[in-house]
């Protein structure tokens, strides 16, 4: 009898390039630029990274707001949807005991 040993387990790698930034330095970025301490090119030369990489980060804290509250419409949506179709079938089920019941009498 050959017993079944599974391969070793192993990580997926990331994909891309490391970031030069952590996600803490991205934010800082961010937030000395929209505090306006500090303009692109000085934020850029300050953490040693390209004024596009600072406009990036930019963007991404803008959109973090932005996709927890679409998240939040998105959940709710589908809750309220997955309860209907639950009472939906929930009442197909009440029609079919009851079609049931008076075969049985």
């Amino acid at each position: 009898m050959e017993v079944f040993t599974p391969p070793p387990y192993r990580e997926a790698r990331p994909h891309g390039r490391p970031s030069k930034l952590t996600p803490e330095a991205r934010v800082a970025v961010a937030q000395s630029v929209i505090s306006k301490e500090m303009t692109y090119r000085e934020a850029a030369k300050a953490y040693g990274i390209s004024p596009g990489a600072v406009g990036t980060c930019i963007r991404n804290l803008k959109k973090q707001g932005s996709n927890s509250k679409r998240n939040e419409k998105v959940n709710a949506y589908n809750k309220a949807s997955d309860e209907y179709r639950h009472q939906a079938h929930v009442k197909e089920l009440k029609q079919e005991i009851a079609d049931l019941y008076l075969q049985v009498q």
